[in-house]
């Protein structure tokens, strides 16, 4: 507050009263309710005296500014600067804080009253934003200017040629380095006959050359050549130009095009003063045409034009393993393929690794046909029951779709011998009933003897047979042998 203000006051005689506020707001109502009221504010640390605000003003909001604010949002932002007090509070030095976001920066303040515009430059360190706030009679705001320059840091600066940044700044050094070795006019030459390797070729000199390049052809109507020994018909043939031209132009690199629609390609074989051969190449279908040309020279005439021409099949290329074409190829990549399925044939199996419980491997998304685990606890599959250790192999790859028991074999397993009588559930006996008694010469078994069972098997079986021989016998053999008179000695008791 000046001091001005306060001796006027005294020499009135006139009382100061003297008012501590929550917010501005309060104080400057307050203020206005009571004459010579000084009212101080903790929100801001301000103070009003008079209808006029000494201190700061703390301006929120700034992040919501667009070039195209209406005139609410800016008032939002204001607050209580507002046009009428622009002029007094840069007058009285009055601290402009502005929030831009959680971000708290110092403005300073340019107030154009003619123009009734307001500016502010605020900075928190990398960068400096601006704003232009005009005011409209009627009381309408708007925004003239809005935006920030980046601050360069030290650390931003590239002391380096070699960076591709385009938003970092060169260092002053780096322009040295660029202004020391820069080309100088008279290191450009602008000829084509120099030799020095320390001159640069004028972008005029590089021109000429591009024309030589673009214009150095020779067409050729290469469809329409046949074998002749007329000067002018080869003339004709060669784009009418003399033999030694021609000549000339080919050592000279000249590019060599078909004049005609068959879009032949053709490149030199053979350039001397005397003879220049060309060969064509052309594609029809899944067959290459050439055509070789032999042109004898003699200054600037030609002497003679020898033509070849050949044809050779391309085959197609097959990319599958069903078909039958015998004058196709097969592609690389069912090359590979078969090669894949070759080497399979070696390893059938995949040794993949262990897996602690069936239900790993179920879960297997990514199995190929072949990949064998071995599942260390007994399991169940197929509901069969497995030991612990067995194997299982892939036999339908699995996916994220599929992947369950049906996609596994189990490699050996166990075999159900409840049906069979264990050996100690076996009783041996001696007495045999006399009806069981059979000849020694027919099972050699005799009565009261203890066999094993393999041996007692084995003399089963052979009773068994004995005795099926000897009733086909009777049944068969022995009605017609009576007629005869042989007795076949081999089934008789």
């Amino acid at each position: 507050m000046p001091m001005s203000d306060v001796e006027a006051l005294a020499a009135n005689g006139q009382k100061l009263r003297v008012a501590v506020t929550k917010t501005s707001a309060q104080g400057k109502a307050a203020q206005s309710a009571t004459p010579n009221l000084m009212s101080f504010s903790t929100d801001e640390n301000s103070i009003w005296f008079n209808g006029k605000k000494y201190g700061i003003y703390i301006l929120k909001g700034y992040e919501n500014l667009s070039d195209g604010s209406q005139t609410g949002t800016i008032q939002s932002f204001l607050g209580e600067f507002t046009y009428n007090v622009w002029s007094s509070a840069q007058e009285n030095g009055n601290i402009v804080l502005v929030k831009n976001n959680s971000t708290v920066m110092v403005a300073s303040v340019y107030v154009n009253d003619e123009a009734n515009e307001l500016t502010l430059y605020m900075n928190d360190g990398d960068a400096v934003y601006y704003v232009g706030i005009t005011y409209s009679t009627g009381g309408e705001y708007s925004i003239s200017e809005i935006g920030k320059f980046n601050l360069i840091s030290e650390g931003s600066i590239i002391n380096a040629l070699t960076s591709t940044s385009s938003n970092k700044p060169l260092s002053a050094a780096m322009g040295k380095k660029l202004q020391d070795e820069k080309l100088a006019k008279t290191d450009v030459v602008n000829n084509l006959t120099t030799t020095d390797t320390s001159k640069a070729l004028s972008a005029a000199q590089g021109e000429v050359l591009n024309r030589r390049f673009k214009y150095n052809y020779i067409s050729i109507n290469f469809s329409a050549i046949n074998n002749t020994s007329d000067s002018a018909t080869i003339k004709g043939y060669m784009g009418n130009i003399d033999g030694n031209v021609l000549v000339t132009k080919l050592t000279s690199g000249a590019t060599l095009i078909d004049s005609s629609s068959e879009d032949w390609v053709i490149t030199p074989q053979e350039v001397s003063t005397s003879k220049v051969v060309f060969v064509g190449l052309k594609l029809q279908s899944f067959r290459i045409a050439t055509k070789t040309i032999t042109v004898t020279i003699s200054g600037s005439n030609y002497t003679n034009m020898a033509v070849i021409t050949a044809d050779k099949y391309v085959p197609n290329v097959v990319n599958n393993l069903t078909s039958s074409d015998t004058a196709n190829a097969l592609s690389a990549a069912q090359g590979k393929a078969l090669n894949d399925k070759i080497s399979a044939l070696g390893s059938v199996y995949r040794i993949k690794g262990s897996k602690t419980n069936i239900s790993e491997v179920l879960a297997l998304t990514d199995a190929k046909v072949g990949d064998a685990w071995n599942v260390t606890n007994a399991f169940t599959i197929g509901g069969k029951p497995y030991p612990a250790n067995t194997n299982v192999v892939c036999i339908t790859a699995t996916s994220t779709s599929d992947h369950d028991e049906n996609n596994w074999d189990p490699i050996g397993g166990t075999v159900d011998l409840s049906p069979y009588a264990k050996k100690s559930d076996i009783s041996y006996t001696t007495d045999l009933p006399d009806s069981l008694v059979v000849p020694q010469t027919i099972g050699g078994i005799n009565k009261g003897k203890k066999v094993s069972d393999l041996e007692l098997f084995l003399r089963c079986l052979i009773i068994y047979y004995s005795l099926k021989f000897s009733l086909l016998y009777k049944l068969l053999v022995q009605p017609f042998t009576s007629r005869i008179h042989l007795v076949p000695m081999v089934f008789m008791k």
